[in-house]
């Protein structure tokens, strides 16, 4: 499989919520888009969806920082310590 291609990553409810987590995604360096954002807040028959869109090669470590469960990114941004 292409690693580099582009698949769907998490559903959100709101435009919001994705921008949230592409921010979250991209400050641990992971490239990622949100896409259907202008069809996801009508409230037709048929709404549309908001996707968050990562490389295929990123879906494994971007789930694990929406879980909380990413070494890397435990590694990158060290919590603050009273040493």
């Amino acid at each position: 499989m292409d690693q580099d291609q582009t698949v769907n990553l998490v559903r959100c409810l709101s435009e919001i919520e994705a921008a949230a987590i592409v921010a979250q995604l991209r400050e641990q360096g992971i490239k990622a888009e949100v896409s259907g954002g202008i069809t996801g807040g009508f409230r037709a028959e048929a709404p549309g969806s908001i996707w968050v869109l990562v490389r295929r090669g990123d879906v494994e470590r971007a789930r694990a920082i929406l879980d909380g469960s990413d070494p890397e990114g435990d590694a990158r941004n060290p919590s603050d310590s009273d040493d």
